[in-house]
């Protein structure tokens, strides 16, 4: 008699002879190896399953880095562009949204670009015309101070190349500040 551990198909058959049973006939087979078939196949499911998901983690990480490489690009050069590199530029590799970002990035820094060179000339003609009567300003009024005037009319003249002076600057300070 078997152990009991040992895992049997058993089937049987009756004999009968005219119509008399005359016995039966049992056949009993060891299922063991079929249920070695079968730990051999969770295993090899097991296995491949482990193996598809390193796999497609893999593949969904090179995926996303390769996804992901412009919009870091562009996250690096506005950082150098807020820094002031205005010469930063983002390369368009595609010609889909991410390319027409990096395109507009760098179509943004050109225009800012232009911008602070003509602010920066604006302001360099703001300070000249405003130096020009404070100048005019200064020294004229330090010869009166100073009484190195020669006659009462050339003391008026003077008054008079102040008071024009101060209504020049005057002037300039309101058009700046309507601009």
């Amino acid at each position: 008699m078997p152990a009991p551990e040992n895992r049997f198909l058993i089937s049987g058959q009756p004999i009968y002879r005219e119509e008399a049973f005359y016995g039966g006939v049992y056949v009993l087979s060891s299922v063991d190896h079929m249920y070695e078939s079968l730990q051999q196949v969770r295993q090899m499911l097991i296995l491949s399953s482990v193996g598809t998901f390193c796999l497609a983690l893999g593949c969904t990480l090179i995926l996303s880095r390769k996804l992901s490489k412009p919009l870091v690009q562009m996250e690096q050069a506005t950082h150098n562009i807020a820094r002031g590199n205005l010469e930063a530029r983002v390369p368009v590799i595609t010609g889909d949204e991410a390319g027409s970002l990096a395109q507009a990035i760098n179509d943004l820094t050109v225009n800012l670009k232009m911008y602070w060179d003509s602010r920066s000339e604006f302001f360099a003609n703001v300070s000249h015309e405003l130096r020009t009567p404070i100048t005019y300003l200064e020294g004229y009024a330090k010869i009166l101070g100073e009484k190195l005037f020669q006659s009462e009319e050339e003391k008026q003249q003077y008054l008079k190349i102040i008071q024009q002076e101060s209504g020049r600057l005057t002037l300039l300070i309101h058009d700046l500040f309507e601009l």
